[in-house]
């Protein structure tokens, strides 16, 4: 069937090629994705530093109904829930308030008590 030089050559040739393509394209989707994933963290990073700025005064105070307002009003432009909590890990606030009562359910009420607990700021 292949018998001649000249077509083992050309499938030798096209199998490296496709060998090299498959490798090559698998480092660079695994790139991509820790390219993506590195840049939404820093992003998540920036907003959350921008939030605790905001914030922490208030959360300091006491002043409850202000981090709460400020999170209902901000909630329609950010993209990710954002959850405030006091030093006893009490959600205070947070930007989708309609689903508030989902976050003790979720287990995630548990996670916002234990990363305020050892002191987490992301």
């Amino acid at each position: 069937m292949f018998r001649s030089l000249r077509t083992k050559l050309m499938l030798s040739h096209l199998g490296l090629v496709l060998l090299a393509m498959v490798v090559l394209g698998a480092y660079i989707v695994q790139n991509m994705d820790l390219f993506y994933l590195e840049t939404v963290q820093a992003r998540v990073r920036n907003d959350a530093a921008v939030f605790t700025e905001r914030i922490a005064p208030d959360l300091a105070a006491g002043n409850n109904d202000a981090v709460r307002r400020y999170l209902a009003d901000i909630g329609p432009d950010v993209e990710v829930r954002v959850v405030a909590t006091n030093a006893a890990g009490v959600i205070v606030g947070t930007t989708q308030p309609e689903k508030s009562s989902t976050l003790e359910s979720q287990g995630r009420f548990w996670d916002c008590q234990r990363s305020s607990r050892s002191g987490w700021t992301g």
